[in-house]
């Protein structure tokens, strides 16, 4: 509940005020309904007073008429408040996870992501909400019912208390049950997305590498199953508790005849109080059902919400201090615990125009990524200016229009982007992809610029054309460049570092 309560975050008070409204017109609703029938028996129809009882049954219809009005419009109020709230949440959880090193995101992937922002607070949260207010709702409606019965009859009212504590036993081991199963499921969930994710991502390589195919289909196959697997454990586990109550249920019903039945023989309870004690009795023991049943359900919930509040509570630790140089030193960076970088010392010095090289494999992406700001290296020293625009292979655009991406008209005329401003960056050839990338970069103000191989996807007349506008918009700025050979763009820079040649020295690549 704790966790339910921090994740509300602002809309606290609006949540408190329909959970009043809504357990006022509950509490309000059971205890004139059962009085109410009592009323129009013992008064109208046993003392065959037919105006009395014309003008009960028409109050008691415009009650139900008003109720049904009020509960129609809490009902969209739920909704209302549910939508604003997985609004706010799901803003949070994303600016969160762009917040996160990048080692730790590639680890998990983009489907996991996917599933925990998206999938958590629509299937968590967003049901808990209606959950914590139908709960109350109902247990304030029990407590209203239990005080109609006692003030009918509070002798066959103690038949209650035969009824709750099994139930309460039940549904308290079955839900700790459903708590452990549920975090199962959605990590095999999670787990199955990011193959999904992964697949449909290599549709280009999938259509022409047939053989592929089948092996691909069956890793699908095998993380679907394991998730399927999962949902049916949990299905089982909240069929036996409803199962389990369902025949209590038939024992409450039962119970309620033959205990209301003796009391009217043995003239203790009046025919219309005797209908007043059947509708109390049994919508009482319904809503306790109702809340039993939910014990599982709120340990499912709460295995989702703590995977919530885990990505919404997370604090990126900065790595690097801020300096005019960027510096890296005494660094050592490792994937799986396998070394792939240490870096003795690099560094950029302010204004510096550096072009950095080295094979495939030697270093360099990952050299970047630690210079953008958004991987820590496992140990060592980083020192960064405070503005750092980066962007590095493979170009990745946000869902946004050209236009947004680039909004100065100067930059996207000198890229050639202008024609389509008002496209959105997946729909751009590759080329054009990279251009906006490119454009998005340079539209930044920023005191050190990172490009991971600017030039890729770009035919030549394009290539000189972007490379002047890089050294034009980042002038008198830090510059770091990575390029897949394009020599004669090699001179237009101060000074070139080979990630190999220095190797033992200023920096020293691993496995080399």
């Amino acid at each position: 509940m704790k966790i339910f309560w921090n994740l509300l975050g602002k809309r606290r008070p609006e949540f408190l005020l329909l959970l009043a409204l809504s357990s006022l017109a509950s509490a309000t609703e059971a205890l004139l309904h059962p009085l109410m029938l009592k009323w129009i028996f013992d008064e109208g129809v046993i003392a065959q007073d037919f105006q009395q009882f014309l003008f009960l049954s028409l109050g008691y219809l415009a009650l139900g008429f008003v109720l049904v009005g009020l509960f129609y419009l809490l009902s969209l109020w739920r909704k209302a408040l549910s939508n604003r709230v997985i609004l706010d949440l799901e803003g949070q959880l994303l600016q969160q996870s762009l917040l996160l090193d990048w080692k730790a995101f590639q680890r998990e992937g983009p489907g996991s992501f996917v599933s925990r922002i998206h999938r958590d607070t629509l299937e968590g949260f967003a049901p808990a909400l209606n959950l914590v207010l139908s709960v109350v709702q109902q247990a304030l409606a029990a407590l209203v019912f239990i005080a109609v019965l006692f003030y009918l009859s509070w002798q066959a009212a103690l038949a209650l208390l035969l009824i709750a504590p099994p139930l309460v036993w039940v549904a308290q081991h079955i839900g700790k049950r459903v708590r452990k199963a549920t975090s199962e499921e959605r990590e095999r969930e999670a787990r199955f997305v990011q193959v999904l994710t992964q697949t449909l991502s290599a549709f280009r390589i999938l259509r022409t590498l047939v053989p592929l195919q089948p092996p691909t289909l069956a890793t699908n196959r095998q993380a679907l199953g394991a998730y399927l697997d999962s949902t049916y454990k949990n299905h089982q586990l909240l069929t036996l508790q409803q199962t389990w109550n369902d025949l209590f249920m038939n024992l409450a019903n039962t119970l309620s005849l033959i205990v209301g039945g003796y009391f009217v023989l043995i003239r203790e309870l009046s025919f219309g109080g005797f209908l007043a004690f059947v509708n109390a009795f049994w919508r009482a023991v319904g809503n306790i059902f109702s809340i039993l049943n939910t014990v599982p359900e709120f340990h499912r919930y709460a295995e989702i919400l703590e995977r919530i509040e885990a990505l919404a509570s997370l604090t990126p630790t900065p790595y690097a201090r801020p300096s005019s140089v960027a510096r890296v030193q005494n660094a050592r960076l490792s994937y799986d615990g396998k070394a792939v970088l240490d870096i003795s010392r690099f560094e950029v010095r302010p204004g510096e125009r550096l072009l950095l090289q080295g094979p495939n494999g030697s270093g360099k992406t990952s050299l970047l990524h630690i210079l953008s700001g958004y991987m820590a290296p496992d140990q060592g020293e980083v020192a960064l200016p405070e503005r750092v625009a980066s962007l590095t292979a493979p170009v990745e655009l946000p869902p946004l229009p050209v236009k947004e991406l680039i909004p100065d008209p100067a930059i996207r005329e000198a890229l050639g982007l202008e024609e389509v401003r008002d496209q959105d960056g997946e729909t751009l050839s590759s080329g054009q992809k990279q251009k906006a990338a490119i454009g998005a970069l340079l539209f930044q103000e920023a005191d050190l610029y990172i490009l991971d191989e600017p030039l890729a996807n770009l035919d030549d007349q394009s290539k000189e054309k972007v490379m002047e506008l890089i050294l034009e918009q980042t002038a008198g700025k830090t510059l770091v460049v990575v390029l897949h050979g394009e020599e004669e763009f090699h001179s237009r820079f101060d000074r070139t570092v080979n990630m190999v040649e220095m190797q033992g020295s200023a920096l020293r690549y691993l496995g080399q």
